[in-house]
């Protein structure tokens, strides 16, 4: 079995540009993300139902995924920041989102693929979690989190949505 990598920040935007239809950029970050601070996680299992893989995003990224999904009003992602929670509209957009994005991690090893490729590889993760904080993640997960051996922490900026943070971690 090939060993699985992070995406590419530049794959990530393709994949989710794809999807909403919008312009999305992502670049490497400076510095890690503290898996503490995230506010949405997606686990993904690989084909033996282990854990194969996992995104975390920050609350901006959750909000501005899950408006821009079904072109929620941007104002809205300002409003979920303020009070500090996603709505139930952009929690389950986000799930989509997430849920679309195990493509990132389902790869042949050949180079850049487009949304299609990544659609039709054979599946080697699933999404099978999903939890937003509070209350759901825990210290426990954390923990599994810093132990991957892969990682990227991107940037990510949606047209009309804003900027925020997500991370890939692999096993």
């Amino acid at each position: 079995m090939q060993k699985r990598r992070p995406p590419l920040p530049d794959d990530i935007a393709r994949l989710i540009g794809e999807l909403l239809g919008r312009a999305v950029t992502g670049r490497a970050a400076l510095t890690p993300y503290p898996e503490a601070r995230a506010a949405v996680f997606a686990l993904y299992a690989d084909k033996d139902g282990g854990f194969g893989a996992a995104i975390a995003c920050d609350l901006a990224t959750g909000a501005m995924l899950g408006a821009a999904l079904s072109m929620v009003p941007p104002a809205r992602v300002a409003e979920a920041v303020a009070c500090g929670e996603l709505d139930l509209t952009m929690i389950e957009n986000v799930r989509e989102v997430l849920n679309v994005g195990s493509g990132l991690f389902n790869y042949s090893g050949t180079g850049h693929q487009s949304a299609a490729q990544l659609a039709s590889a054979t599946m080697t993760v699933a999404l099978t979690k999903f939890l937003t904080v509070p209350p759901e993640a825990s210290p426990a997960l954390f923990a599994m989190l810093k132990k991957c051996p892969g990682r990227v922490d991107v940037e990510l900026n949606v047209a009309g949505y804003g900027a925020g943070r997500l991370t890939c971690y692999v096993v």
